[in-house]
Parts: C-alpha cells; sequence; structure tokens
C-alpha cells in the first residue's frame, strides 16, 4: 500500500455496538483512528465506518479523510445516538428496531450496497463478539455475498470472555453453551470464506496490536 502501482484499498471498519460490546466502544474508537490513518496510504484508498446492533448503519461516506473518520469512530460511544437504517437483503420491511446485533445483516448490506461497486482490494475489519440476534440474512448468505463482491474478512473478537476457559452459560445461538468463546467459531466461518483471518483481543494481545497485523 502507498506504492506505485499499488491497488487502491476500499475499508469497511464495522463495529458491533450493541448492549454487550459497550465496554469496548472507547477502545476501539481511538485504536480504530491508529488504524485506519496507517491503512490510508495511497491517494485513492478510502474506507468507512459501519455500527450495527438492532439496525445497521454506515456512519458518513467513504473517504479518505482520517478527520471524517475519527469523527465517525468519535460518534459510537455517544448517548442517544439515532441511527439511520439501512435496508436489508431485498430491502424487506423495516429491520427490527430494539435488542439484537445485526451480524449477517450488516455483512451482507455493506458487501452488496458500498463495496460490491468498488474496484482494487476491498476488506471488511469486524469488531465484534461474534453474536448474531435478529438478523433476516444467514451466516451463509452473508458469506456469500461477500464473496461475490471480492470482499476479505478480518474479524477481531472483542469478548468479555477472552481469555477465559468457559463461556459462564452464555450462548450466541441458543445451543448449549461450551468451553471457549461462543462467537469465535462464528467469526473463523467468516473470514476463512472469504479469505480473511480472525483475531482474538487478550490480555496479552492488545486491538492496537491486532491492528497492526491486519495492517
Amino acid at each position: 500500500q502507498g506504492q506505485v502501482g499499488a491497488l487502491p484499498l476500499t475499508l469497511a471498519l464495522m463495529v458491533d455496538t450493541s448492549a454487550s460490546q459497550h465496554t469496548f466502544i472507547g477502545d476501539e474508537s481511538e485504536a480504530g483512528i491508529v488504524f485506519v490513518e496507517s491503512m490510508l496510504k495511497g491517494p485513492e484508498d478510502r474506507a468507512t465506518v459501519v455500527r450495527f446492533d438492532s439496525t445497521v448503519s454506515q456512519i458518513g461516506t467513504l473517504t479518505h479523510s482520517v478527520g471524517a473518520l475519527a469523527m465517525a469512530l468519535s460518534t459510537l460511544g455517544a448517548s442517544g445516538y439515532q441511527y439511520q437504517a439501512r435496508p436489508g437483503p431485498g430491502a424487506k420491511g423495516p429491520q427490527i428496531s430494539a435488542g439484537g446485533t445485526l451480524l449477517n445483516d450488516a455483512i451482507y448490506a455493506t458487501a452488496r450496497n458500498l463495496l460490491a461497486a468498488q474496484s482494487g482490494r476491498k476488506a471488511m475489519v469486524i469488531l465484534t463478539d461474534g453474536c448474531d440476534f435478529g438478523s433476516k440474512t444467514t451466516q451463509a448468505q452473508a458469506i456469500e455475498q461477500a464473496v461475490r463482491a471480492e470482499v476479505q474478512i478480518y474479524s477481531v473478537l472483542y469478548s468479555a470472555f477472552n481469555g477465559s476457559n468457559h463461556s459462564n452459560g452464555f450462548s450466541c445461538d441458543g445451543l448449549t453453551p461450551g468451553l471457549g468463546n461462543p462467537g469465535l467459531h462464528v467469526l473463523e466461518d467468516l473470514s476463512s470464506s472469504t479469505g480473511g483471518r480472525v483475531f482474538t483481543v487478550t490480555q496479552n494481545l492488545s486491538l492496537r496490536e491486532i491492528f497492526a497485523h491486519i495492517g
């Protein structure tokens, strides 16, 4: 990146802002600013911020401006933020208005509505605990759309259970809770199916270090 002849980069930094993730939003915002600044080297490189919980919202437009992206990231933890709903697959009515984590819908909509039309290198970097509650899109459909749009998904598992050997009875998918982080297998599928990678934030591996690896 930044070299003569390098293909332009289009990056969607996607942040889970559901209730389970509020503890991490401050760290994600600060680390995200450093990350996008390091990634936007070429004059045609652009990025955007997408937040998702019970709705999916792109904050601002694709831009090369680090200042604009920093402003977008600063709104992630704002109390009373007014979400701008984006249509799901087929625009089949409004998304649910309370509760939920529309991970699959966010991937599908961002790949189809935003990244598919872009040229060059395309990637999503998703910060989440890997849980989906309420999406109309299945994980398989989300992956299919990302592959069709030639988007690589880099997943970052940021969870209260990181570094733990047990999920404390928590389950993402309604199945019997087991050992480990319950959303990890979801993110592994998303990343491996699209040529990306999955990382886990732990006491020994910070989000900033993970962003450096992705870069």
